[in-house]
């Protein structure tokens, strides 16, 4: 019996695909899933998606100016750019960058942006060295992980708001464009929401 079972086990894994990759392949694989263009849309009232199939960004809109939220890989750039275009906004018409991560998928793109918009880059205190540095927490050595080193303009702590003023407002109620900060660090030492 316990012949026949071990056997059956034998014929049952040699059927399963095998999983396990290298780091390198698994990065491969995912690069290739963040690159997928993707088509832009509105989520709701004014907040647009602008990434890619596999990395998410958003455009906050405003009358008065844009903020636009996570940048994805450096490549994917045009990417971005092609999207908020697609949607009738304009690139330097976006006032701030937010950084929700300092890791090369999400904050990859932000030297590029900033120096094609103009816009502040606000990210947390903690992120901020990792930002400037082009550097993934942890994996400082990791060529394949590092990124555009990007100069952090604003710094912001937990509750902090990060606000476009409503100056349009005439015949309407004043309507500022607000996001809040909410620090949730682990994925990155100084992640936000």
């Amino acid at each position: 019996m316990k012949t026949l079972s071990a056997i059956a086990i034998s014929l049952f894994v040699s059927v399963l695909p095998a999983t396990a990759q290298t780091v390198p392949d698994f990065m491969a694989k995912m690069r290739e899933q963040w690159m997928k263009p993707a088509e832009p849309y509105k989520i709701i009232d004014n907040v647009y998606y602008v990434g890619t199939e596999g990395l998410a960004s958003f455009l906050v809109t405003s009358p008065d100016g844009h903020m636009l939220v996570n940048s994805a890989l450096p490549e994917a750039t045009p990417l971005i750019k092609a999207n908020i275009d697609k949607l009738g906004f304009k690139l330097t018409d976006i006032k701030y960058l937010i950084s929700t991560e300092a890791h090369y998928d999400h904050a990859g793109g932000w030297a590029e942006l900033k120096k094609e918009t103009g816009a502040q880059l606000v990210a947390s205190a903690a992120d901020k060295p990792l930002l400037e540095g082009g550097i993934y927490p942890g994996q400082q050595d990791n060529a394949a992980l590092t990124f555009p080193p990007v100069k952090v303009d604003r710094v912001v702590a937990d509750g902090e708001k990060i606000t476009i003023p409503d100056t349009v407002g005439k015949g309407r109620a004043k309507r500022d464009l607000t996001l809040i900060a909410h620090l949730t660090p682990g994925h990155t030492p100084g992640c936000i929401s």
